[in-house]
C-alpha cells in the first residue's frame, strides 16, 4: 500500500538509514536516507542530530553549523536550545576557528540559559586572549544583569571583581572600577582586602571623594584599629 501519511514516510526513511548506519556501516548510503526523510519532514529533529553527527564524525563543519542553527531554530525550550548553541558556537570556535562569532553564540546561549557559565567562561577567555578589554568589560556588565537573583554570592564576586580589573589595569576607568568594588564589597563585607583596594581608589579619585575617603578609612580603623596607613 501506498504510503502517503508523512510522519510514516519520514519514519521509514529514517528506520532504513539506522539500519545502513548500524548494521551494514554505509554511513554515506544512510545520510541519504536521512535526507529524504527531512525533505519530507524538514523539521524532523531526530534525524537533524543523526545528520549533525555524520557532519561532525566526518568534520564538515559547515554542514554541521548549518543542522545545528536549524536545530536552534526548531527547538523552544531555551535550556535545551542553549545546549545545541553552546555546541555550535564550540564548533566556530575551535574548527572554523571564527572567534567574533563564536562570542556572538555563547552570548545567545547565556540570553537563553544565564546560569550557563561554561558559555561566559568561553567568552571571557576569548576576549581575554584578543585583548579587547572593552568589548570583556561590556560582557561582564551583560552577564551581570543576566543573571538570576538567586544566582550564587560567589558568582557574582568574581564577576564584580574581573570588571573592576579590567577597568584599573586596562581600561584606566578609576570610575567604573570604584562602582565595581563597590557592589562587591556590598555584597561581601568581610573582604578586609577589598575594603583597603576601595579607600586607596577613594583616595586616588582626590577632593571629589573625600568624604568617601574619610568614611572607609574610618570603617578599616574600626575593623583593624592597628591599621597604620589609615592615620596617614
Amino acid at each position: 500500500a501506498l504510503v502517503s501519511d508523512e510522519e510514516e514516510r519520514a519514519q521509514l526513511w529514517d528506520e532504513l538509514g539506522d539500519i545502513l548506519r548500524d548494521k551494514l556501516d554505509d554511513s554515506a548510503a544512510a545520510v541519504s536516507c536521512y535526507t529524504k526523510a527531512l525533505a519530507v519532514q524538514p523539521e524532523r529533529r531526530q534525524t537533524l542530530y543523526k545528520m549533525l553527527d555524520y557532519y561532525s564524525l566526518n568534520k564538515q563543519w559547515s554542514k554541521a553549523v548549518e543542522t545545528l542553527e536549524k536545530v536552534s531554530e526548531l527547538e523552544k525550550e531555551p535550556t535545551i536550545r542553549a545546549r545545541a548553541r553552546y555546541t555550535l558556537a564550540a564548533i566556530y570556535r575551535d574548527e572554523m576557528k571564527d572567534h567574533a562569532k563564536a562570542v556572538e553564540v555563547f552570548t545567545q546561549v547565556l540570553e537563553d540559559d544565564p546560569m550557563f557559565v561554561r558559555a561566559f567562561d568561553a567568552i571571557e577567555r576569548m576576549l581575554t586572549e584578543s585583548r579587547s578589554w572593552k568589548e570583556l568589560a561590556r560582557a561582564y556588565r551583560r552577564q551581570l544583569r543576566r543573571l538570576p537573583a538567586e544566582a550564587p554570592v560567589e558568582l557574582k564576586l568574581r564577576l564584580w571583581d574581573a570588571l573592576a580589573a579590567v577597568a584599573i589595569k586596562h581600561l584606566k576607568n578609576r570610575e567604573s572600577a570604584i562602582l565595581a568594588l563597590e557592589v562587591a564589597a556590598s555584597l561581601d563585607r568581610d573582604n578586609f582586602a577589598r575594603q583597603e583596594q576601595l579607600a586607596q581608589m577613594y583616595q586616588e579619585a582626590g577632593p571629589s571623594a573625600v568624604g568617601k575617603t574619610i568614611a572607609q578609612h574610618q570603617m578599616l580603623i574600626a575593623r583593624k584599629p592597628d591599621r597604620i596607613a589609615s592615620y596617614q
